[in-house]
């Protein structure tokens, strides 16, 4: 109750979980609802079928505000992902940052997906309060400062270089 209570305002409105593992989609889905974080979530099992969604929101507001993305994954991983996104039309790339959400704690890792401008943050499964709590205030800050997104996930990226692990 004390979570629900912290995130009680709807952070996002579309979250978009990308990860192999349908055990990991059940849990994180149910944090990010239960907690109030996102009215919407997506779900789906890996990087192409991400991009498939992505290309097919007809508008602005169908496209995830937050991707959260596992790096390991088969046929198409994180690190594939990534690379193709880059390539998107503008207006998805603009409206959509990444949390790297893994259980990968190589440094080469997260090291390589900092380098990518969509990529926000890097931690390691499962979701959890301190994660929330801290994207919430970043939201808070944007709607307070009517600063777009890009700019607020820039300066969030600058600070939070190295990542962190959150457990």
């Amino acid at each position: 109750m004390e979570l629900q209570e912290k995130l009680s305002d709807i952070t996002c409105k579309n979250v978009l979980l990308v990860d192999d593992e349908e055990i990991d989609l059940f849990i994180h889905e149910k944090v990010l609802t239960t907690t109030g974080f996102a009215s919407q979530v997506h779900k789906v099992q890996s990087g192409r079928l991400a991009l498939e969604y992505l290309k097919a929101a007809k508008t602005q507001e169908d496209l995830p505000e937050l991707i959260f993305l596992d790096l390991n994954m088969p046929l198409m991983n994180g690190f594939d992902f990534l690379t193709a996104f880059e390539r998107l039309p503008k207006n998805i790339t603009e409206h959509c940052k990444v949390v790297i959400l893994t259980s990968s704690s190589s440094d080469g890792d997260r090291s390589k997906a900092m380098k990518y401008n969509a990529v926000m943050k890097y931690i390691y499964k499962p979701i959890n309060e301190v994660l929330l709590t801290e994207l919430k205030k970043i939201s808070d800050i944007k709607r307070a400062t009517g600063d777009p997104i890009a700019t607020i996930m820039d300066n969030f990226k600058k600070h939070h270089q190295r990542g962190s692990r959150t457990n």
